[in-house]
């Protein structure tokens, strides 16, 4: 049975590194991230452009 990891913060810089970590020991990763925050920041318009 394929264990599974529950990921919060997946975008994270921790949850990224932790769901690698988990995906190369075989787990199958879920990642929960949280609604885009209503005020416009760096980040958002980065990720809007891709």
């Amino acid at each position: 049975m394929r264990k599974v990891a529950f990921i919060t913060g997946a975008l994270g810089q921790d949850g990224v590194l932790i769901s690698e970590l988990l995906k190369n020991k075989g787990y199958k990763v879920v990642g929960f991230i949280r609604e885009k925050p209503r005020r416009h920041s760096i980040a958002n318009s980065y990720f809007e452009k891709f």
